[in-house]
């Protein structure tokens, strides 16, 4: 089945990598600009050995790894806008190319704070987007590849080898981080400021052109945005079977990356050689490595996830959707039957009140057996204002419904309804039913308007009875000469 992302609808996977590489970076970055570089004397050794190993476990699992997995998710995001727009009929391209162009302007605001700033970077890249974003699967794919394995650093090197003369320029950002840092050792406030915006700006963007990220990032938001188009960080089979190939082949790719990133530039004499491969190669096994953690990270999310969304509908057996509901309650009693026992010659405002309460019991038992409802009778005394109870099972409509008999022959006023509202809030039931044998008073309807409250009135009452096959009548002036004015109230 084929599964889709709604527009307001967020995947859990994806917000938690964007905070997992974030954290990353913060990790790094504090580790490397506030700051191990500048360790006070007289340090002890086990300390500074600590520190080393912190340092490059941290940069072995997470430099360029971070990063990396923020921009796949960057090219995921555009997606995800791209798609949703273009469900609304909107061409999302232009908006896009507005959105990078305020990034452009953010880059600047965060770089007068920060001078090792990359969201110009993506600002500028991102536009790279915008051309092939409505191109087929396959030939984006292709375009991402040949980007990433850094066809510039490549077309260097082998230059350099058949031109042994030629020198790899190198280095360019080193002037402006050096006068960046003297700035920010010693400047005003002002003065940090606009090293940063200048200096600070050059230094980092020159460093990451120089160190391939130019053609990586291009790269890593092609290769994201191909992981929305094929929905591979929304939980299927199909994803999970993604996710576990990736991670065998980026584990089988990165070994011997790492051993020809670590062995082999000290074999090579030419340093116009070497230095492109000391960027290309790393290039690829930081990749390599940030798969390993994004598969390693996507499977576990998928795996904590709960529920069935990653079964296919045909495995899915149909069943009824039911309601439980709690049917203890001790003050149920055993009912006795009644309405065998009327006729169209019993009245019933002139019967026991006991038999009353029976009898609506097992009206509303036949009323309800079509849903597999179930009807319980209270105790006489300390009932809480409920004489008997309906458990129906529907899921749609069903819950618990409260039911109070009154065997009047007068109006039943407000205040009866008013009891009843009470007590079905204090019984946490869905519904309450009044039912009388004589009517209800024009307050009393009023207050019932809007809430879920049932008033059933004498000739309802009658009429629920045929509606079953049962007869009986209802004379309110004869049970008051029977009564002799002294009306039972219940």
């Amino acid at each position: 089945m084929t599964q889709t992302l709604k527009t307001s609808e967020r995947l859990g996977v994806v917000d938690a990598l964007r905070g997992f590489a974030l954290l990353a970076i913060v990790l790094l970055h504090n580790l490397e600009h506030y700051n191990l570089f500048l360790v006070p004397e007289n340090v002890p050794a086990w300390l500074q050995i600590i520190d080393k190993y912190a340092w490059d476990i941290l940069f072995f699992l997470f430099a360029g790894k971070a990063y990396a997995t923020f921009s796949l998710l960057f090219g995921f995001s555009f997606y995800i806008q791209f798609h949703n727009a273009e469900k609304r009929g909107i061409d999302f391209r232009g908006r896009f190319a507005w959105r990078m162009c305020l990034l452009f302007l953010f880059a600047q605001l965060h770089a007068l704070f920060y001078n090792g700033d990359i969201l110009l970077l993506y600002a500028v890249v991102g536009f790279a987007l915008i051309p092939v974003c409505k191109l087929k699967d396959k030939t984006v794919f292709w375009i991402a590849l040949i980007l990433l394995l850094q066809p510039y650093e490549w077309g260097r090197a082998i230059y350099a080898m058949i031109n042994p003369d030629y020198v790899v320029s190198t280095g360019h950002f080193m002037p402006y981080a050096m006068r960046a840092q003297e700035a920010t050792a010693n400047g005003n406030f002002f003065e940090v400021l606009c090293s940063n915006i200048s200096d600070g700006q050059l230094y980092s963007n020159i460093w990451q052109v120089e160190n391939g990220r130019l053609f990586q990032t291009a790269a890593l938001f092609m290769f994201g945005m191909l992981l929305g188009r094929r929905k591979y960080l929304i939980k299927s089979e199909e994803s999970v079977r993604f996710w576990k190939k990736m991670l065998k082949g980026a584990v089988l790719a990165f070994i011997p990356l790492y051993c020809l990133k670590t062995f082999v530039p000290d074999l090579l004499t030419n340093p116009s050689v070497q230095i492109p491969y000391k960027i290309a190669v790393p290039s690829y096994a930081n990749f390599a490595f940030m798969i390993i953690l994004v598969s390693i990270f996507t499977l576990l999310w998928f795996k904590k996830e709960k529920g069935i969304s990653a079964a296919k509908i045909a495995q899915i057996t149909p069943i009824q959707p039911i309601q439980r509901l709690n049917k203890e309650d001790k003050r149920f009693v055993e009912g006795y039957n009644v309405v065998n026992e009327i006729n169209d010659e019993v009245n019933l405002a002139s019967i026991d009140w006991q038999d009353f309460e029976n009898l609506i019991r097992e009206i509303f038992q036949e009323e309800f057996n079509s849903s597999g409802g179930e009807v319980k009778i209270t105790q006489a005394s300390r009932d809480g204002g409920v004489d008997a109870v309906v458990f129906d099972p529907d899921p749609i409509r069903g819950g618990k419904i409260v039911i109070q008999a009154k065997r009047y022959t007068n109006v039943v006023g407000v205040s009866a309804v008013r009891d009843l509202y009470g007590t079905l809030m204090n019984e946490g039931a869905m519904k309450g039913i009044l039912v009388t044998t004589s009517n209800y008073g024009n307050d009393a309807y009023e207050f019932a308007k809007g809430k879920p409250i049932q008033l059933i009135n004498g000739a309802e009452l009658l009429g629920l009875l045929e509606k079953h096959g049962h007869k009986a009548k209802i004379d309110l002036k004869e049970a008051k000469l029977i009564n002799k004015g002294n009306i039972n109230l219940i």
